[in-house]
């Protein structure tokens, strides 16, 4: 019987009440920091762009999926179409002037003509070892 009455005497009690570490650093960095709510409003504004962005992709996604599942629905098996270079060996399509793997390859190509490597890359990508762009 005294315990509870203990009990009762210290939550009454104004004078004893200490507040949790959690809400002083709250209360704390609220008032400290403006940087950090300054970094916050950025990023909510990046963030809506992101949201943006994301329902424009599901948009396209479930596009190809209705027809991917439209064809299943069907009984009918869906190949990749696959594209067809002009020239023999080629794999990708051609990388942009300024692309650090075609300056480098290029490069190396006409630094060591006798490059497998180089000569390889080039064929994939469709420039021909023997002109170099």
């Amino acid at each position: 019987m005294k315990a509870s009455s203990k009990v009762k005497k210290e939550v009454s009690s104004d004078d004893d009440f200490v507040m949790p570490t959690a809400q002083k650093k709250s209360a704390g960095a609220a008032g400290s920091n403006a940087k950090t709510s300054k970094v916050k409003k950025i990023k909510d504004e990046d963030l809506e762009d992101l949201k943006e962005d994301k329902k424009r992709k599901k948009r396209v996604g479930v596009k190809e999926e209705a027809k991917l599942a439209l064809a299943i629905v069907k009984g009918e098996k869906v190949k990749k179409e696959r594209k067809v270079y002009g020239l023999p060996g080629q794999k990708h399509d051609p990388p942009e002037e300024r692309d650090p793997l075609r300056i480098f390859y290029e490069s190396l190509y006409e630094q060591v003509p006798t490059s497998d490597m180089a000569a390889t890359w080039l064929m994939e990508w469709g420039f021909a070892p023997g002109g170099c762009g």
